[in-house]
């Protein structure tokens, strides 16, 4: 009997790149996320130290001051740029859960396939047997 051939071969071989490719963009994101979170903390830390200092002048106060909001607003700036990267990371997420899933379904018709012809092969390898044994009996 031939050696086992899995006519979908091609498809599972693409849906494994498909969902490495997707797995390593999930990361490379998530890596981006963590990035975003560090610069903030970083912002919120350099804030918090700029907040606590004192005996300044009044020019001085007000180059403070206005260093502090535009402190303010680069750090919204950044959480809005995080919520954008975390929306990217769930989007990339469904979509490595997609292929993820596409792959188990062509694996299964694999092992599906697999069974039936080890079945085969059983009922092939059952047949020789029985008829084998028809000849030893008739001599």
């Amino acid at each position: 009997m031939k050696s086992f051939h899995f006519s979908l071969e091609k498809i599972y071989e693409l849906r494994v790149k498909e969902e490495k490719k997707m797995k390593r963009a999930y990361g490379e994101i998530q890596k981006l996320v963590f990035q975003k979170e560090n610069e903030i903390q970083q912002m919120m830390k350099e804030k918090a130290t700029m907040s606590g200092m004192s005996q300044m002048n009044i020019e001085q106060i007000q180059v403070h001051y206005r260093y502090l909001a535009r402190l303010d607003q680069q750090i919204m700036d950044e959480h809005q740029q995080l919520l954008i990267i975390k929306q990217q990371l769930a989007d990339i997420l469904e979509e490595y859960m997609t292929a993820q899933k596409d792959r188990k379904i062509i694996e299964k018709l694999y092992e599906k396939k697999y069974q039936e012809y080890l079945s085969e092969v059983k009922k092939e390898e059952q047949k020789r047997l029985d008829e084998f044994r028809a000849r030893q009996s008739v001599l």
